[in-house]
């Protein structure tokens, strides 16, 4: 028996389960990758116009009958948009009062509907029906007020977030609730659990996320899903949602095994099944891995956002980055600096920053008077784009961050939701440092350290990227238990410098993990010093990494006569100066040709080419 969310392509729901890279708007319509062209962005616009007609219009000029043949089964109740109609006046109302007979549906629909469900808030009080036709689509009927002040009845969407089905069954809401998927469902099963204030939503499996759960915030839940992929995915979509809005207790039903495809409880209850045991047994979602299993062919298909750099080469978005040093030497400089360079989208350490970005700095130690002190010192005191958490107002007016506690680690993922609605949401977390903000573990214990890697995995791959900063052990590698490490895309080590003395701060740069490609320099020597306008900055000398490829340029550049005056005829004159082979070579030459270090056709080193050699070979000079 098929289940009301295989309605079809009469819904504007079943149309967004056939798209790729769905996005909804506040009206109920939404965009979408266009399917009748190789769409890269969304173009493609799909509205519910009068009647519940579906409307489609590509903005890069594929034809109507081209989107719905893409489609694979053109809907019956689709049609191009019209012009926009003049401003009847109409508003939407929360609720019909004092209603004497129902609306005229067949007007409305030009047909009759086979089965109706009323749609009441918590006071009993009618917000529109959904109509179920016999084609097994779907319209909602809805009450607005026109000018005078009268209602009138329009086929259009419920207004805001859609109100769950069966709200009047709530009561004082003190009955325990249960969720099922679908109208008619939730209708037989009031009759199945008489002590349940049954409820579902309007749209099947695809449409949970438009519907307002946060009527149920006080209540007791428990959630029927169907035996589907779909729905027992919808059900643990549910329960997250609920387990976040702060419901008293969300628990999944576990289906037995063996039932049929889309089995709900809507249909004959199978011999043996007790249906009245299996909610007592319900328990917290635990997640079905099977729903989220994809297939290689739709891996490859997926529109996947590729990650962008926040300093090119070394940290993208969605990443973590471990910078660690002794005592004293300066890893604040560095976290403040690099987070000044980045809100700016200014060069760091002579590294690209492509944009600018917002940072959150979360600090574990500092005294707010040096806090101050610093940020101004680097002349962050005007950047915008900085959000600072600073550990002494934690201690003064709440409690001091300790992110080995799951308590706090809920409060920094709450403050990032609340960023990200205020439009402040950072691209890049600075912890400065990791033995102030994780207090009284144990740092060598790698079992301790399991649920902070597991939320850092967790940010990152909401997008974040996390620059923790941290101290180095007697041995001068970074403090702890090791498994940090296994998760890190970068890791830099500061050691004081050779050359370092009472200034400011001095030490010595290596990039000592990378994953991808390599920063060039990857060691280097950084010094704090006065910029002209008194601003701190670093002032740093390279040291490059010699490669293959450098001595190539080299010999290019020295030529047969080794000292530059003359220039190689022939690639094949090469091999003998280098004891290279020609793939060797060959393959050389198309690297510092595609980079533009040699001349496209002749052996002659570009200007570019001897700023590279005078990098590398600083102790000779390259005209």
């Amino acid at each position: 028996m098929k289940r009301t969310i295989n309605f079809g392509l009469t819904s504007i729901d079943g149309i967004a389960g056939r798209l790729e890279n769905v996005r909804w708007k506040n009206d109920d319509s939404f965009t979408a990758l266009c399917p009748a062209h190789d769409d890269h962005r969304n173009s493609l616009s799909v509205s519910v116009g009068e009647k519940g007609r579906l409307l489609f219009k590509c903005h890069a000029g594929c034809e109507f009958s081209e989107i719905t043949e893409a489609l694979g089964n053109p809907p019956s109740k689709a049609e191009e948009p019209k012009p926009q109609a003049v401003d009847d006046g109409l508003k939407p109302l929360k609720y019909a009062r004092a209603l004497k007979k129902r609306p005229d549906f067949k007007k409305l629909c030009g047909r009759r509907p086979a089965q109706v469900y009323e749609y009441r808030n918590a006071q009993d009080l009618l917000t529109g029906y959904v109509l179920r036709f016999a084609d097994k689509s779907f319209h909602q009927v809805t009450p607005w007020q026109d000018v005078e002040g009268n209602v009138v009845w329009q086929v259009k969407d419920f207004a805001g977030p859609r109100p769950l089905y069966g709200l009047e069954e709530l009561g004082d809401g003190d009955r325990p609730v249960l969720i099922v998927e679908g109208e008619k469902t939730a209708d037989t099963a009031r009759d199945l659990f008489p002590s349940h204030a049954v409820v579902s939503w309007h749209g099947g499996a695809n449409a949970v996320h438009r519907s307002d759960w946060s009527v149920l915030r006080s209540c007791k839940v428990t959630i029927w899903p169907d035996a589907d992929p779909p729905g027992k995915k919808a059900a643990s979509t549910i329960a997250e949602t609920l387990i976040k809005i702060g419901v008293k207790e969300a628990k999944l039903v576990k289906l037995p095994l063996g039932l049929p495809k889309g089995w709900d409880l809507a249909d004959e209850i199978p011999d043996g099944m007790d249906i009245h045991e299996l909610v007592e047994n319900a328990r917290p979602d635990g997640h079905d891995l099977s729903a989220y299993l994809l297939s290689a062919k739709t891996l490859a298909k997926l529109k996947i956002k590729p990650r962008e750099m926040i300093i090119a080469p070394f940290l993208p978005t969605s990443s973590m980055m471990l910078v660690f040093a002794t005592r004293g030497l300066g890893k604040t400089w560095f976290g403040i600096t690099a987070a000044k360079a980045i809100a700016l989208g200014r060069k760091f350490l002579g590294f690209e920053v492509p944009k600018a970005r917002r940072v959150l700095f979360i600090d574990g130690e500092m005294p707010l008077s040096d806090l101050q002190e610093r940020f101004k010192a680097i002349g962050a005191d005007k950047v915008d784009n900085i959000d600072i958490l600073a550990s002494e107002i934690m201690h003064r007016e709440f409690h001091p961050l300790n992110i080995n506690d799951g308590k706090d680690r809920g409060l920094i993922n709450a403050m990032l939701d609340r960023l990200v609605e205020d439009g402040r949401n950072p691209d890049l977390i600075i912890l400065d440092n990791l033995s102030s903000l994780r207090m009284g573990a144990e740092e060598n214990d790698n079992s301790a350290l399991d649920d902070i890697l597991g939320w850092l995995m967790g940010l990152r791959h909401k997008g974040y990227a996390m620059m923790l900063v941290h101290h180095a052990s007697k041995t001068g590698d970074q403090r702890g238990a090791s498994r940090l490490e296994d998760l890190l895309d970068t890791t830099i080590k500061l050691e004081k410098s050779k050359t370092a003395s009472d200034m400011n701060a001095c030490f010595d740069l290596t990039f000592t993990k990378t994953r991808g490609i390599r920063p060039d320099p990857d060691h280097m020597t950084l010094v704090l010093e006065e910029n002209e306008d008194g601003t701190m900055d670093w002032q740093h000398s390279a040291f490059h990494t010699i490669t293959p490829r450098d001595h190539t340029l080299h010999a290019i550049y020295l030529g047969p006569s080794e000292d530059g005056r003359k220039s190689f005829t022939k690639q094949k004159d090469l091999e003998g100066v280098l004891n290279l082979q020609a793939a060797a070579i060959s393959k050389h030459l198309r690297f510092l040709r595609d980079n533009e270090l040699v001349e496209p056709k002749v052996l002659k080193v570009t200007d570019k080419g001897k700023a590279r050699l005078a990098d590398v070979f600083p102790d000779e000079t390259f005209y």
